[in-house]
This record gives C-alpha cells, structure tokens and sequence, in this order.
C-alpha cells in the first residue's frame, strides 16, 4: 500500500514538472515605493534596541540558603567570639579592626528575611550601632555594652563553632573548598578519605 502512494505522488510530480506556469490575471493597481529617510530609520532602529535591551528584573534569590546562612554564623560568628578576650580587656583598636565582621554577620545570618530573622537583625543591627559609637568615642563600656547584645540578639554561643570531646571526634569538619570548617580543626575533625 505504502508502494503505491509514494509511486502516485512521484507519478504527480514529474506531471507537474512538465506543466508550464500560468500567469494569473494581471491587477489595475501600481506599487509605489518611496525611500526612507535616514532619520527615520534611525530613529526605528533606536526604538527596537531599546525595547530588546530593556533591563529585566534580577531574581538572585539563588544566593540565600540554609548553608550560606551557617557559612556566615560559622565564619563571622566566629570571628565575632575571638574578640571577647580584646573586648574584656578594653582594646577598642582590636574591636575596631574586625568592625566588618559585625555587620558581615547582621547582613548575613538573617539573609532569608523571616520575621524572626527580620527582628532579630534589627536587634544585632543596634548593638552594632552602640559598638560603632563606642569605637567613635573611645568608650570601652560602650563596646562591651553593645558586644555583649550582639552575643545574646545573635545568639552566639562559643561551644556553637569550637567543638570539644566526643563532639569534636565525631563531627564532620569540611568536605568541600566552601565549607565555613575548612582548615580550622579547633571547628570540626577533618575526614579526607
């Protein structure tokens, strides 16, 4: 059956090959053209490249997850409890250095914008704000005041990144480049296999 239908239309088209075409009756009307100025075309041109290269909106919400949410905990949480030692001895100069890892931490802890977080953040941002006009008055009680909110609003325990015992035998210290452990063994064991 198939046989037959290709050979019906190869029969078809060699007829039609051999038809010769017929020109179809011809109109009253007369096409008339006219240039298009420069300006014009430019300014066609322009329109069309603005509405393609019109920005769109940036959904970068892929950046706010739970492991970047513990990688800033872990790292500038961290690096926020190594002051206690510089804070209780009133060394404004240190707190003064590591200003970045107070705010890093408030923009980075509280990234996925819950109400809880939301609250929080402003609580730490505060703190932060009571440490950075101790710094500016060179008020040691000032910094201690507003490190110890940051501590307690931020919920920063130092057990929390510095493992010890049986904890520190049985816990995972990094598995990638990215892991916030990476290269601290006071922060996790390292298993490498």
């Amino acid at each position: 059956m198939y046989k037959i239908i290709c050979l019906a239309l190869a029969l078809i088209a060699c007829v039609q090959a051999f038809v010769a075409p017929m020109q179809g009756p011809a109109s009253g009307s007369r096409v008339v053209m006219q240039m298009e100025g420069r300006r014009e075309f430019l300014n066609a041109a322009f329109g069309a490249a603005v509405v393609a290269g019109a920005a769109m909106p940036a959904f970068a919400d892929g950046a706010v997850s739970t492991a970047t949410v513990q990688r800033a905990r872990g790292i500038y949480g961290g690096r926020i409890e190594d002051l206690k030692s510089a804070v209780d001895a009133g060394n404004i100069a240190a707190v003064a250095e590591e200003i970045n890892a107070f705010k890093l931490f408030a923009s980075g802890a509280y990234a996925k914008k819950s109400p809880a977080d939301k609250a929080s953040q402003k609580l730490v941002n505060a703190a932060i704000a009571e440490i950075e006009d101790g710094i500016k008055t060179n008020n040691a009680g000032k910094v201690k005041s507003g490190y110890a909110k940051v501590i307690e609003a931020g919920e920063l325990n130092y057990s929390d990144f510095k493992y010890d015992g049986k904890d520190r035998a049985y816990s995972q210290g990094y598995s990638s480049d990215f892991d916030w452990k990476k290269g601290d063994a006071k922060k996790g064991t390292i298993y490498v296999r």
